[in-house]
């Protein structure tokens, strides 16, 4: 019996076939050639049976460790994937994100609703480091982020950017008009984006409303976190509640720990909690030493969130609701 044209089966069998092409090199041994862990390798061969698609950023890794120079198919054959309904007994998108906008079971936004907004907008491909708004810049465009990561900084006086958030599926872009951040894609982002108008007009039903206002509340609680429980206690408890946060929020599960999406340098963590970059520095090697988190170069994962979080809230600081702000 052949499989589905477009089905996630018939994926996964061009996917092995590929594999058995380049010489039928171990998961291992593709892993070695990636930023992948071994794990993620053998889930994306195995994306049929779990039923689950692949994140495009490791499906690309892989991609090019198997030396395809053309991954232009491979992206719309992807991009198609996730317009598929979502199939009887199990669902699209990765397991520790929020799930796919275009699926039947978004939390927040009903599909009828959803497809209307579908209907007016137009999807868009951000390449890494491309910028979706500017800060002081007005947006006559509300993006919704289907896929990938973005970073969301603020701008000083003098033009160095802080990191404020950051920010994966499911999350609005440039609601504010004119924009309080920059967003720059820290991978490939793909995004409804909505016409303002047509935005406006789509915000009076009551699904898209109440999507508005849990994106509206997800950044006030994110700013007041930073302020009244970043800024205000000392370095060390300062970092591990950053990074325990940021691992809760937009975490992605490998092997035994919870790997940071896009590749956080140490001076946008440093901007994030407010300290310097000698500072965050000592904070990572003392939280490493004790066996919390893995450092190194652009990849940050925490091996014990737990102990991590436990850290963060210190007695002095105690917080009434966990002090997680959560999207």
């Amino acid at each position: 019996m052949r499989d589905e044209p477009g089905s996630l089966a018939e994926f996964a069998d061009r996917l092995r076939r590929l594999r058995l092409g380049a010489g039928m090199p171990s998961t291992r041994a593709i892993a070695a050639r990636t930023g992948v862990s071994h794990d993620t390798v053998h889930r994306v061969f195995q994306c049929d049976r779990t039923n689950r698609t692949p994140r495009w950023e490791s499906l690309h890794e892989i991609l090019t460790a198997l030396e395809v120079t053309d991954t232009g198919p491979w992206r719309e054959a992807w991009i198609a994937l996730h317009e598929r309904p979502a199939q009887a007994g199990g669902h699209t998108g990765h397991p520790t994100r929020p799930i796919h906008p275009t699926e039947l079971t978004w939390p927040r936004m009903a599909r009828s609703t959803y497809e209307r907004l579908a209907r007016v907008a137009v999807r868009r491909v951000f390449p890494a480091d491309s910028v979706l708004v500017r800060q002081g810049e007005t947006s006559e465009v509300v993006h919704l982020l289907e896929s990938g990561v973005a970073k969301q900084f603020l701008s000083s006086v003098n033009g160095a950017e802080q990191l404020h958030d950051v920010l994966v599926s499911g999350r609005f872009i440039g609601l504010e008009g004119t924009s309080l951040y920059t967003v720059r894609a820290a991978a490939e982002c793909l995004t409804l984006s909505i016409p303002g108008t047509s935005f406006r007009l789509a915000a009076r039903e009551p699904e898209v409303a109440d999507a508005v206002h849990h994106e509206l509340m997800t950044q006030l609680r994110w700013q007041a976190f930073r302020l009244q429980e970043l800024r205000a206690n000392p370095v060390e408890q300062a970092v591990a509640g950053a990074v325990s946060a940021l691992a809760e929020r937009v975490g992605e599960q490998v092997a035994d720990a919870v790997r940071l999406p896009g590749s956080l340098t140490q001076r946008e963590l440093a901007s994030l909690t407010f300290v310097s970059r000698t500072a965050i520095e000592r904070a990572l090697k003392s939280l490493s030493r004790k066996g919390l988190v893995s450092v190194r170069y652009r990849s940050l994962e925490v091996k014990d969130l737990a102990a991590l979080r436990q850290l963060a809230l210190a007695p002095e600081h105690p917080s009434a609701d966990g002090g997680v702000p959560t999207p």
